[in-house]
């Protein structure tokens, strides 16, 4: 169990899981016949992936363990239950939290991964062993995917789409595209499959054979000692296998070097065009193309250069085949997304008969809560004014997935509790709004107990340098408490009340995200800077970097500095911001502590009279990426470096071929 989970569980959850765990074993048909590490593994677990911890598995048995009791095989029985979660939930993009199983059965919908957690935790409900399966990203294109693997009757992994409807295993909608992985991965939690990376609890593991032809791959201190010779020496040293996907370079396989001499990676990739990159936890990114044939060769090339970029060929990967979906298979499929769509629309007019001074925005985001919108409708019902106001506003700024997994009480006390907040009449809105009454900091649950966090640290009487800087060093000697505890991959974000009561946590993330909200418990504006992994303090005049390791000294000012980017064609003419747009065709890419930061959650602001965007950017080193079609259609990946400097404001044209 992760620290997380460990803390979130009481004993009398954790005896209902097992208990259950084992009834499920003794009454379903194949339960004896599951071995015992595969049953260890992917049956009693009572996480999936990253969800928070619930206790679902007595629900879900109570549901599921009747429709498949006459059922004489896994696959039978695996098929009925994909049928019985397509009537009940659909596929839709949502954020990158993820909900827990009963959450996403009473939202109605959710993301790849969502989809994935339901099912497995309703195949695990009857001891079927199932598990995620996933692509870190396609090849060139746009986006990732995760499904799930079944342990069927044969004593072999089979593979399937819970969004989908299936008829059989081993062929879904995205079998054609199988081709334009990378890697597939999966989780574990002992030595049970072929390990990748090992974390303290648990493990990730490759499993890309299953699915296509791979090559291995070497990266020694020879084949990239022209890449690499500058940074000789200089310790740890951070390498990826990254693609162009989603407008930038995103890594599909890394590894951590303690130096130079001892450079020796071998992994295995399926065919295709890649970029390796190698950065120090103080230096930006070195690049080298990698090409790797379907006759198992390849080779590692330094990009060509011309002027001030990069450039790293690649082809792209097209399906060869059709995914083999039936006709009848579709039309079920569209009814019960009919029928889906259906009762939130039902939802939604309910919703707008109540209240029809509602916006449509959020009644929407009301109507995407599902069953839990009539809860939310209750207690504003019962709130004095004041705190119906401030509750409208939660509601506004919290993300949907917060009003389905937080509790009705803990809604209505960060309802009081923001409405009693102090706001300084020279605040922006949009401070006050976004980085103070807004609990949300990152992607941790939604357990905000901003009553208990201002005990802790006190509020400030008024907002400004002096008081904030003097909150500031007693905050930053309160982090420097919290200790590092054993973490895995699979796990939830503790909650900062968690963090602060324990004075531990499992990575870095959560020292951020309690350090954002012990400020704003103490009437203090604080951002979660994910790319820079930094948080910034408004104290009434500006913004400021906090540093944690200077408690005498702890606030520095943040130095925004302003890029201003212009995309043209070889003849000079502007390409229209609105049609080459950022993380689809260009993305710009930050190196943190020798990791690649994506720039997300910045400030943007579209110019289509100067044919640019602007960004509001830290100081740092960047990197741009975008694609081009040459002449001979070949594909591109340009890399364009930068450094920002504090307070500046840079221009940059950059030609796109096409």
């Amino acid at each position: 169990m992760s620290y997380a989970e460990f803390l979130n569980t009481s004993p009398e959850d954790f005896k209902n899981n097992v208990l259950y765990c084992a009834l499920a074993r003794k009454t379903m048909p194949w339960g004896k016949s599951i071995p015992e590490d595969i049953f260890l593994n992917y049956v009693c677990p009572n996480r999936i992936a990253q969800e928070g911890t619930t206790r679902w598995r007595q629900y879900l048995f109570a549901e599921i363990a009747p429709l498949v009791a006459q059922c004489k095989t896994i696959k039978e029985a695996a098929l009925k239950i994909n049928d019985w979660l397509t009537s009940k939930v659909l596929f839709a993009p949502t954020d990158a939290r993820d909900l827990a199983p009963l959450d996403v059965l009473k939202r109605g919908f959710g993301r790849c991964e969502e989809l994935n957690i339901l099912y497995i935790a309703a195949l695990r409900s009857v001891a079927i062993p199932a598990r995620s399966v996933w692509t870190p990203a396609w090849k060139h294109t746009d986006g990732n995917h995760a499904w799930v693997e079944v342990y069927l009757d044969d004593g072999r992994w089979h593979y399937t789409d819970p969004s989908w409807l299936q008829e059989d295993f081993d062929n879904t909608w995205f079998t054609p595209f199988l081709q334009t992985a990378p890697v597939v991965m999966t989780s574990a939690l002992t030595d049970i499959c072929k390990t990748y990376k090992r974390f303290d609890l648990d493990r990730i593991c490759v499993v890309t054979d299953r699915y296509a032809n791979t090559i291995p791959i070497t990266v020694n201190k020879e084949t990239l000692n022209l890449l690499l010779e500058h940074l000789d020496g200089i310790g740890k040293i951070y390498g990826y296998v990254m693609v162009f996907n989603g407008g930038r370079l995103r890594p599909v396989l890394s590894h951590r070097f303690t130096n130079l001499d001892s450079l020796h990676w071998t992994f295995s990739i399926t065919p295709g065009d890649y970029v390796l990159a190698f950065a120090t936890r103080t230096a930006g990114a070195h690049y080298g193309c990698l090409h790797v044939s379907p006759e198992g060769n390849y080779s590692i090339e330094p990009p060509r250069k011309s002027l001030n970029t990069m450039f790293c060929t690649f082809r792209p990967v097209r399906p060869t085949c059709k995914a083999r979906l039936s006709p009848g298979l579709r039309s079920r499929r569209q009814k019960q997304a009919e029928k889906v769509r259906k009762i939130s629309d039902g939802i939604f007019q309910t919703v707008k008969s109540w209240k029809p001074t509602l916006s449509d925005r959020l009644a929407h985001k009301l109507a995407t809560a599902g069953k839990r919108a009539f809860e939310i409708m209750a207690l504003a019902e019962g709130l004095q004014q004041k705190r119906w106001d401030r509750l409208w506003k939660l509601l506004e700024l919290m993300n949907s997935k917060d009003l389905v997994d937080i509790g009705i009480g803990e809604l209505k006390k960060l309802a009081i509790s923001r409405a009693n907040i102090k706001v300084e009449n020279n605040l922006e809105q949009e401070i006050v709004d976004y980085f103070l009454i807004n609990p949300r900091i990152y992607y941790e649950p939604p357990a905000w107990h901003y009553e208990e966090l201002a005990k802790i640290i006190g509020p400030v009487k008024q907002l400004s340098p002096k008081t904030v800087s003097l909150k500031a060093a007693q905050i930053a000697r309160l982090v420097q408490q919290i200790r590092k505890v054993p973490s895995s991959f699979c796990q939830e974000l503790l909650t900062p009340l968690q963090v602060i009561k324990h004075l531990k946590a499992t990575r870095d993330l959560e020292i951020l995200v309690t350090t954002a909200s012990l400020f704003r418990a103490a009437g203090i504006p604080a951002q979660l800077v994910p790319y820079a992994e930094t948080v910034l303090i408004y104290d009434g005049k500006a913004w400021n970097l906090f540093r944690p390791g200077m408690p005498e000294k702890p606030l520095e000012d943040a130095g925004f500095s302003v890029l201003e980017l212009s995309f043209r064609t070889e003849e000079n003419k502007c390409i229209n911001p609105e049609s080459f747009k950022y993380m689809k065709d260009f993305g710009i890419l930050r190196w943190t502590k020798g990791q690649p930061k994506p720039v997300k959650r910045v400030r943007t602001r579209r110019d289509t009279i100067r044919c640019s965007t602007m960004f509001e950017l830290l100081p740092g080193r960047y990197d741009i990426f975008h694609k081009h079609t040459e002449n001979t259609g070949k594909k591109l990946v340009s890399i364009v470096s930068i450094d920002v400097k504090p307070g500046k404001m840079l221009n940059l044209l950059l030609t796109v071929k096409q």
